[in-house]
């Protein structure tokens, strides 16, 4: 699994001073399982230019199907959310320091946007794959928030 950041809008760079992924707990301050530390080209920090975009090394993380994941980002200086999704269908927290190993969050904020993440990658042995792109009904609108497209 890889995660995509994206600084597309952004008129300065973005830093990235850690990132993890895990799944995620039933809500958006439970606590994180099977937690993976995030690199880029080997190093935990990156810098995103303005309107580019980071990939980050693979980690083997075993999901199943329609799981939630938890995805955290420490930025080590004031950033403008300059590139999000606005209506991302789940709850972001915001809180101060690197939280991103952390147990228990300290949460200063919320928002239903998704910020600086774009996508995730996915290996898989299936047969097949099935991509949504779309409109408001691929983000869940409609099904309440923190949940998914199936009513999860």
């Amino acid at each position: 699994m890889r995660i995509v950041l994206s600084n597309a809008f952004g008129a300065d760079a973005v830093d990235v001073g850690a990132a993890t992924i895990g799944l995620a707990g039933a809500s958006a301050d439970a606590a994180v399982t099977d937690l993976r530390k995030l690199t880029f080209g080997g190093k935990a920090d990156i810098r995103i230019a303005p309107g580019a975009n980071a990939i980050s090394d693979a980690v083997d993380l075993q999901i199943a199907p329609l799981a939630r994941l938890a995805v955290s980002l420490f930025l080590p200086r004031d950033t403008p959310i300059s590139t999000l999704h606005w209506h991302a269908g789940d709850v972001s927290v915001i809180g101060p320091g690197n939280q991103t190993t952390a147990t228990q969050l300290n949460v200063e904020n919320t928002t239903t946007g998704r910020l600086f993440l774009s996508q995730l990658l996915v290996d898989t042995q299936s047969h097949g794959t099935v991509v949504t792109i779309g409109d408001s009904i691929t983000d869940n609108t409609g099904s309440g928030q923190g949940r998914g497209p199936h009513g999860r």
